[in-house]
Parts: C-alpha cells; structure tokens; sequence
C-alpha cells in the first residue's frame, strides 16, 4: 500500500478551506497576548475576525488555540489580540504557522475538525491496517560455558503489541560477528535505578572490519519502565568507555513500555551502520534516552560473572566510568549490516496465545542473530500536526466533513448544515471502501 503523505494539519486545512473557513500564513512577531501579520490577514477589514479562533500549529508557540477579541489593520499589518483571560502563549515569530477558523459564524474549531478527523479513522478501523516490519528479537539457544543453564534455550517469541497480523519472519543471514551467549548467564544487573548505576557498558572486539548495525542484549525490566532506552558504541581509553563516539555510534531508541519482566534478547538497531575496525577494542554502553535515573522502574542485564568473554569487560557509570569488582562479562552478540534475510518457511511457525501471544519456531539460526517480523497492525488515530492520516484523503475528507456537519446541524450559524451534511454524505457514498485483506499465510494475533 502507498505511503500516505497527507498530515492532520494538511487534511484540517484541506476540510476548512472548502468551507470557506481558513485564513493561514506566518506571523512577523507578537506579543504574550497578540499576533502580527501580512499578506491575506492584513486584506480583510479591521474587526471582521473578532471572535474568530486563531490557532498557532508550527514553529514558535504552536500547539495554542485562542479567541480573538481585537483584529486591527495598520500599514498592511494586521494585530489579533487574544481574549481578555485567556492563557498568555510564547511569543510569536517569523517561525510561527497559524490558522483562524469560525470566520464569520462558518465551520467548525479546530478542535471539531480534528475530532472529525479521528472519526473518519474509527470508521475504517476494521478495514485498513498499516504496514509493520519489527526487527526487536533475537534468538536465544541457551549455549555456551555454562552447561547447566541449557534450559534457557527460548522456543516462543513474544509478538509486539502492535500487530494484528504476522505475514513473514526472517532471520538475519549472518552469524554475529561477536557475541557471549545465554548459557554463561549466572546473575543480573540493575541499570538506570540510582546514580552510581546509570549507565553499564561492555569492551567488545570484533574479528574483521567492516560495518556492523544490531546490537542484541540480554535484558528484562524491573515494574514499568515507559521512557526510551538507548544504546551507543564507543572508543576506549585505558580498558573503560572513553566517552567518545565511534561515527554514527548511537542506536534507535527502544521504549521500555516495550519490554518483558522475563528476559530475552532486545536488539538496538544503529540508524546508520557503524563502521569498525578489525581486533579493536570499543565499548557499548546502555542508558536512558534521558539519562537520568528512576529507583522503581529500570532495567536488569544478564551478566556472567565468571567473565568468560575474553575481549573486553563490562563496565558501569558512577560520574565516571569504571570496572566492575570481578571482572564480569554482559550477555549480548554483535551482528553486521548489508547482509540479506532469510525467510522461515511458514511450516517452521507455530502461533501460541493461550497467556500471551507469541510465536514458536522449530528451526532456529545461531544464537544473538536478529529476528525480523514482517506484518500489519491497526491503525491509529492522529494527535500531532505533521502526524500523516492513515487512511484514503479523499475517504477521509468526504466522512469528516459529513461527521462536522452532523455536529454543527441545527446550530445558529451562517450556513445551512443540514444540507451541506446531505450533500456531503452522497459524495461519501461514491467512494468505495478499502479493505485491506491478510497475506497468505498470515498469522492472526488474537
């Protein structure tokens, strides 16, 4: 399915401009209380957008919605003033977007447009989903130094959240480059809860240069972390993190909403492949976006305290970087970028949802390589101006203007709503439905 280009501040506008009711531009500058402009605003006459609504939806002070209780004209600038009481906003700018609306007594707020907006999306919820391709896991075969661990080969893969439908799973072709498995697991450690545990780290080497993008780690979190977790590769100074980035060294971000208080690999994804070198000696280090702390919800890191890896040491974050008393070793594998995905046949895929949806493979690649789900999830409704609408334009603008008219029938207002609703509802008949049927194969998350 094409990519849908059309945002909520676009398909507001597209709605409000039809009827009659949009005067949009930039502002030159303002006040707390006012906004100055030229161009279309300063053409109309003094007064004629009192009691208009003016909202600011880009740049400078945007997202504020206000009254106009003063329109004046000077020298081809126009002056609105917001309403006596209402909350003071950031002072405007050559930056700052705005819209008026409810000129005259037509249409609707901007709040009922977007509302209408939403509404036109519900309506094709059953119908429509958006394409979804999530490469979070890895696989875990429970191998390496310790024997007695081998239960903790991972048959079943939770499913994100987010898809309604599995279509395809891929497994990254080449084996990590570097990795210390799950079987050398003996204890966890606790990352993001206090000061002197802000941010741990591992020395890691890879054998031959080249460019490198997934980063698996062996992690689970502790109650309900909800903010970002991030990941970054850098040099080394004296064994320990040197501070410094390697180019493009800091991962996507992934949402600690996302993880498991059962642990399992999660794999940070490099926006742009990072390029290293053969036999060097660089570091992970593992933090909160934010890089602060949250003593109830935070993060646990499979460790092996035995340090078993050989080619470099974990490390933690006390102001400074340090060692670690023993010595251990973080659980994790390295895998590099441009190499092509393998797709599981769908006879190697078993759906499980008796507690939690999940997915079971009976054939698995070598441990820490990532795990790439192909499918669609549900569409979602629109809050942010530049969020794009995820259904049809021409759909969308058809039923949001049939639901704003339906809502503003039988108010006092210029134009006549219960016709325009009727006419609105004729031209949404025309427009078929799209619906957006399951890949063979498909997997239905339940």
């Amino acid at each position: 399915m094409p990519t849908i280009s059309t945002t909520l501040k676009a398909m507001r506008q597209r709605i409000s401009r039809s009827k009659s009711d949009l005067v949009t531009g930039l502002a030159t500058g303002g006040s707390s209380t006012t906004l100055t402009a030229t161009g279309e605003i300063a053409l109309r006459a003094a007064g004629s957008l009192q009691g208009a609504e003016i909202s600011i939806v880009a740049g400078t002070a945007s997202v504020v919605t206000r009254r106009v209780s003063a329109h004046t004209v000077a020298s081809g600038v126009a002056t609105l003033t917001a309403g006596a009481g209402s909350t003071t906003w950031t002072t405007p700018d050559a930056t700052s977007e705005y819209e008026i609306h409810m000129l005259n007594g037509r249409g609707g707020s901007k709040a009922q447009y977007d509302d209408a907006i939403n509404a036109a999306i519900d309506s094709q919820a059953d119908f429509q989903t958006t394409d979804l391709d999530d490469v979070s896991l890895a696989a875990e075969l429970g191998y390496g130094a310790g024997v007695s661990n081998i239960g903790l080969r991972r048959n079943e893969y939770p499913i994100p959240a987010s898809f309604n439908y599995v279509n395809e799973v891929w497994f990254l072709a080449g084996s990590p480059a570097t990795r210390h498995p799950t079987g050398s697991l003996t204890s966890f450690r606790a990352v993001g809860n206090a000061t002197a545990s802000r941010r741990v780290g591992q020395g890691f080497k890879v054998p031959q240069a080249g460019f490198y993008q997934y980063f698996s780690i062996y992690m689970k979190k502790q109650a309900a972390p909800t903010d970002n977790w991030t990941l970054q590769i850098e040099t080394d100074t004296a064994g320990l993190p040197s501070g410094t980035l390697v180019t493009g060294g800091t991962s996507g971000t992934v949402a600690g909403s996302l993880l498991h208080v059962q642990s399992r690999f999660v794999v940070f994804t490099m926006a742009s492949p990072v390029y290293l070198s053969a036999n060097t000696q660089y570091h992970w280090t593992l933090q909160r976006a934010s890089d602060t702390v949250d003593a109830t919800n935070y993060l646990w890191v499979g460790e092996d305290t035995a340090g078993g890896y050989g080619d470099g040491t974990a490390s933690i974050w006390n102001t400074t970087w340090g060692a670690i008393a023993g010595s251990p070793d973080f659980i994790f594998a390295v895998s590099p970028a441009g190499v092509s995905w393998v797709r599981l046949a769908p006879a190697n895929i078993e759906y499980v949802g008796t507690t939690a949806a999940a997915l079971r493979f009976k054939k698995l690649p070598v441990e820490g390589t990532p795990i790439r789900l192909v499918g669609r999830g549900a569409i979602a409704r629109v809050s942010a101006e530049t969020d794009a609408i995820p259904i049809d334009p021409d759909y969308c603008e058809r039923y949001a203007t049939t639901y704003l008219e339906s809502q503003l029938a039988g108010y006092s207002r210029a134009d006549n709503h219960n016709q325009a609703m009727q006419a609105a509802l004729q031209g949404l008949a025309l427009l078929p439905q799209r619906r957006m049927l399951p890949a063979a194969n498909s997997i239905r998350v339940r």
